[in-house]
């Protein structure tokens, strides 16, 4: 991330690192990257555009790459420069969920169950409603596959389910913050493929 410096916009992060996931042997991106500084992360499935990345900003990057056929996805919300004490909160708060869903899955548990534990933590922490999608879902030869850890779907995971957990916080006019690995459950539990950092990266 070292590369990323204020006055880049959204697009250029996303080509950057594009270029250097194909650089490095995938084949392409799983899907078009996502790029979403200051009050864009407000938006779950924010467009990287032309907004310059500024000083106080969170950016939520999420992005995969394809390679061998099979997709990756992975989520990291970084700052620049020191954020303010509220984007703190809410990014101390959405690693807490993230942690304590990864703990939950296992073999046997309902998917539902393990979304629920994530909105009941972000809610109890003062911002319910501010977490408007599904916890995770499957990965494969699709980036989006089942199963779905939403409040509404009946499943329950199994040993060899490639998911992955993103709990995220949304404040319109503020910002986002989303963090997201991606494993297999397998009989101990999450098994992350994820190697990247969940403390908050400053650049």
């Amino acid at each position: 991330m070292d590369w990323i410096e204020p006055g880049m916009t959204e697009l250029s992060v996303a080509t950057e690192l594009e270029y250097r996931m194909k650089r490095l042997g995938a084949q392409s991106a799983s899907f078009p990257t996502i790029v979403a500084s200051g009050p864009n992360g407000a938006n779950p499935h924010s467009v990287a555009g032309q907004r310059k990345l500024e000083a106080g900003d969170l950016v939520i990057i999420d992005y995969g790459a394809r390679c061998l056929d099979y997709c990756s996805d992975t989520t990291r919300t970084i700052s620049i420069g020191e954020p303010s004490a509220e984007l703190r909160r809410i990014y101390d708060l959405t690693l807490e969920a993230h942690n304590r869903c990864k703990e939950l899955v296992k073999p046997g548990v309902h998917c539902r169950d393990v979304h629920n534990l994530a909105a009941e933590i972000i809610a109890d922490g003062g911002y319910a409603g501010k977490f408007n999608h599904g916890l995770g879902h499957g990965v494969g030869i699709d980036v989006h596959e089942g199963p779905t850890m939403n409040s509404r779907y009946e499943g329950v995971l199994k040993v060899g389910n490639v998911v992955t957990v993103e709990p995220g916080i949304y404040i319109p006019g503020l910002g986002g913050v989303r963090i997201e690995d991606c494993g297999v459950v397998d009989d101990d539990g999450f098994r992350s493929f994820t190697k990247l950092t969940h403390e908050l990266i400053v650049v």
